[in-house]
């Protein structure tokens, strides 16, 4: 139990030089393309600004809800029409049935 301590809370004894250096590149990688979203995605210059700052220095949270508001702002049609955002189950349910392709043809049994 001591060492999973030790290592939960990055004691230097049990973390190695190359895991701190993996997790250091890991984070930049994300802040990267975090940013890089951010800057690709036609925007005000103020909400680039609060995202870049919020992605930054808050980076886990910051990326979380970033990516949920680009889900949310993308697919907010799809995904109420999908019934996510609805209290009905039977639209729920009936959004999850397959509708018939219009022009498809059924193939002829043996």
């Amino acid at each position: 139990m001591q060492q999973i301590k030790k290592l939960l809370s990055l004691h230097p004894i049990t973390v190695s030089d190359a895991v701190i250096t993996v997790l250091v590149g890991v984070w930049v990688v994300l802040v990267v393309l975090g940013l890089w979203s951010v800057f690709s995605i036609p925007r005000s210059m103020l909400s680039r600004v609060a995202w870049s700052l919020l992605i930054v220095f808050v980076p886990i949270a910051g990326l979380l809800s970033y990516s949920l508001a680009c889900l949310f702002s993308a697919d907010w049609g799809i995904l109420t029409q999908m019934g996510f955002f609805s209290r009905s189950r039977e639209k729920i349910a009936s959004s999850l049935v397959e509708t018939p392709i219009p022009n498809a043809t059924k193939s002829p049994s043996p």
